[in-house]
């Protein structure tokens, strides 16, 4: 004869605990792609801010090595009023707008929102605005068109028209020692030096500077490197050229360095141009895997 045993009494378990992991954690293309799908079940990504200032991105991405100083229109470390465009590496090598501290013709316009870290905010040109670093050239300045020369500029930049228009020098446009950096007048980046008498570095790029839009310029100039020392970027096209230097000059810079001219005011950014930011790195010159990382890094801030 059967029993009448109790009823059987439901078992329950605790759910199994969520895995909580950054995206960074998973390791390879392919886990990435799954976790943005949701294809990873259990598994939690963790949403960080990730920097967009640039200072920020050059730090994790580690670039740090070599900073010589770093501008941002959107980093309100960097700018939020008054007359200078305040250097975030740690250097202290501020900007001013114009020539000095005081108001004058030749100060850029700050446009957008203090902070934003956005392509909203930038510095506008009116075809004679420039920036002029706020104390004499720094040794580490003065190295840039001397022997041993080792240095990489790079910037957000706008170019409104198609002219010989330097965004970065120390010399001019003059047969003086020190160097310039920017368009020449086919519309190709192109990187200028001198020593007292005579031009002793004139390389120009075969792509063509976009107009009428953001662009990553960047120049990586290593003297030691021969004939493939100096690379210059657009975008994420890159070429190189010759570093090597005949007779360099042991003379400092002739001009104090300016941002948006070749120095002294001269070939200046054409009117309706725009910079977001400016990074500049001495003793060290950015390899072509270097750049491409800054360019990939920041180009999401600009839509390129």
């Amino acid at each position: 004869m059967p029993l009448d045993l109790p009823p059987k009494p439901d078992i329950w378990l605790p759910p199994k605990p969520a895995i909580v992991r950054s995206a960074a954690d998973l390791v390879g293309a392919e886990a990435e792609r799954k976790l943005r799908l949701g294809m990873l079940p259990g598994i939690i990504p963790v949403v960080t801010n990730a920097p967009r200032t640039l200072g920020g991105i050059i730090s994790g991405i580690g670039l740090t090595g070599g900073l010589l100083f770093v501008l941002d229109a959107a980093d309100s470390a960097s700018y939020s009023s008054g007359q200078v465009w305040n250097d975030t590496s740690g250097n202290g090598l501020n900007f001013n707008l114009g020539t000095t501290t005081g108001a004058e013709g030749s100060d850029p316009t700050f446009n957008g929102t203090v902070g934003s870290q956005s392509s909203s905010t930038y510095w506008s040109f009116d075809g004679g605005d420039y920036f002029t670093l706020g104390q004499a050239n720094t040794t580490r300045i003065n190295n840039f068109h001397k022997a041993g020369a080792k240095w990489t500029v790079a910037t957000w930049i706008w170019y409104a028209a198609s002219q010989s228009a330097g965004f970065i020098g120390t010399n001019g446009n003059s047969i003086s020692p020190g160097f310039a950096v920017g368009m020449n007048g086919s519309g190709k980046l192109a990187t200028i030096m001198h020593n007292n008498s005579s031009q002793i570095i004139n390389n120009a790029s075969a792509t063509s500077i976009p107009t009428g839009g953001w662009c990553f310029l960047a120049n990586s100039f290593d003297s030691s490197g021969g004939a493939t020392g100096n690379t210059l970027a657009t975008n994420g096209t890159q070429e190189t050229f010759t570093a090597t230097l005949s007779s360099p000059s042991t003379s400092n810079a002739a001009l104090t360095m300016q941002i948006g001219t070749r120095a002294n005011g001269t070939v200046p950014l054409p009117n309706g141009s725009r910079m977001g930011g400016f990074m500049a790195w001495e003793g060290l010159a950015l390899t072509p895997a270097q750049i491409t990382s800054l360019f990939n890094a920041t180009r999401g801030r600009y839509g390129v």
